[in-house]
């Protein structure tokens, strides 16, 4: 455990906070190592960003609960991300060391050659960023509050419009950063004359993948709904995800540049695919509708995000449009 996570917990003087916010101390864990290089590189994109919006004494750290949840949190003017330690540890062997998730390597041998990186450590790196970024996006939804305490477990039982709004727009602002680092990736990676295959690619294997995580929080809900639950169905965030990488993957300078422009259309085919093929690799044999899904209700969950994106609650700030302003 770094030196430098616990100045962190140090910052924290109200004891009752402290102890509040039940936190990991996770010397000895078999996964330090790793918990380290979380930390590190996590904190690092903490600060930057809340200089960069404003964002006052950031603070990260683990807690000690086993769930993959991760919570923003605003108290006595801290501006806290805290992730669960099951995130990582569930995410270290259900990703990191999943042996059928390396054999992957061999399929997607050019990819990860190019990439110089493995499939299971670039869905690894992406998990975490997206978690994050999403997590600073319920920071800055909440920057005029004085204390505000946002948990991605979800409520099965409630209705809340409010609730999909604010975890459909934290969803949009973790995809812009996403569509950065894909874009990021493939131009650093691929060699121009299979560019656009090598974004596409990518971007299937960061949604199937994503999906899957989003699909493992215990109270998910399989059935696709619309109008239940705090937080959206996955196959509504998942479609939301992947127009809003699409549309910003689109914007990026150097693909412009390159005349290079793609579609939702070109990757929901592949995305189907790779979902299909990851349902050995996750154990997971519950996701045969969600190609169903795509071709039957694609319509419906289109409306039915464009009706919640249009119609922001006066409670909150849209972490889209602040990201928008500062472009």
């Amino acid at each position: 455990m770094t030196d430098i996570y616990k100045k962190e917990i140090d910052k924290i003087k109200d004891e009752s906070l402290k102890e509040s916010l039940n936190i990991c101390l996770y010397k000895d864990y078999l996964q330090e190592d790793e918990f380290d290089n979380v930390f590190i590189s996590i904190s690092r994109i903490f600060a930057a960003e809340s200089a960069k919006y404003g964002i006052s004494n950031p603070i990260l750290l683990y807690n000690n609960y086993d769930s993959l949840n991760a919570c923003a949190r605003k108290s006595d003017n801290y501006n806290l991300i805290i992730f669960n330690r099951g995130l990582l540890l569930i995410t270290i062997n259900e990703v990191l060391e999943n042996e059928r998730l390396k054999n992957f390597n061999t399929e997607f041998e050019m990819t990860a050659r190019f990439l110089n990186i493995s499939i299971e450590k670039l869905i690894y790196q992406f998990t975490i960023l997206f978690t994050f970024y999403h997590e600073f996006a319920h920071l800055l939804q909440y920057s005029n509050d004085f204390s505000m305490n946002v948990s991605e477990d979800n409520e099965p039982t409630k209705t809340d419009f409010f609730g999909h709004y604010k975890e459909l727009d934290a969803d949009a602002y973790s995809a812009i950063h996403l569509a950065r680092h894909i874009n990021e990736y493939a131009v650093k990676s691929f060699p121009e004359n299979i560019l656009i295959q090598g974004i596409i690619g990518i971007t299937a294997i960061f949604c199937s993948n994503l999906l899957y995580h989003l699909i493992r929080f215990p109270s998910a809900n399989k059935e696709l709904y619309f109008n239940e639950n705090t937080h959206p169905h996955t196959f509504i965030r998942i479609l939301n995800i992947i127009a809003i990488i699409v549309q910003y993957i689109n914007q990026d300078v150097n693909l412009i540049e390159r005349k290079i422009n793609i579609t939702k259309e070109d990757l929901f085919e592949p995305i189907v695919d790779e979902v299909s093929r990851l349902q050995e690799v996750y154990s997971e044999n519950s996701l045969d509708s969600f190609r169903t899904c795509i071709e039957t209700q694609i319509e419906d969950i289109t409306k039915y995000i464009n009706k919640v994106s249009k119609n922001k609650p006066d409670q909150i700030k849209s972490a889209v449009e602040i990201y928008n302003k500062f472009v």
